[in-house]
């Protein structure tokens, strides 16, 4: 007996059932090697994990956040698992999961695309930190607005 793995890409599978036996052998592998996404933050809270639920909601890929690390070899959360692999430090995974999901930019603008987002990163970051100092909502709105005119 043969497993459909086994049969995809063989000549077995289009003299078996031809092109229906095919298309329902690449499916079920499909479906067996589909990826799941798991993005570990710290519970209640989105910070440097917001943008990468976003990524793989946008690229409508199955995910689901977890509470704490997935393992010792993570220092700082978040972290991404997919299958066996495990990454953190929020630049590093984006900077993979840009490729992963077909978001990356083309490799001549790379440098460029890395600087735009370490300034937003950077802008966020202080945005976030003045978010308590600041009067108003309008102040931080002003904030913001400031530093994304330099970009």
């Amino acid at each position: 007996m043969y497993d459909l793995t086994t049969l995809i890409g063989s000549a077995f599978v289009a003299t078996v059932g031809g092109t229906a036996v095919a298309a329902l052998a690449l499916k079920v592998v499909k479906r067996k090697y589909k990826k799941y996404y798991a993005v570990h933050y710290h519970k209640g809270f989105s910070g440097r994990a917001q943008g990468l639920d976003l990524m793989l909601s946008y690229a409508r890929r199955d995910w689901k956040r977890v509470n704490g690390k997935p393992d010792d070899s993570v220092f700082a959360l978040p972290a991404v698992v997919c299958g066996k692999r495990v990454l953190s430090q929020t630049t590093a995974i984006a900077q993979w999961l840009g490729n992963e999901l077909q978001l990356a930019p083309p490799e001549e603008l790379a440098p460029e695309a890395m600087k735009f987002a370490l300034d937003i990163a950077d802008i966020w970051s202080e945005a976030y930190g003045k978010r308590n100092n600041l009067p108003s909502v309008k102040a931080m709105e002003e904030f913001i607005g400031g530093n994304l005119a330099l970009l």
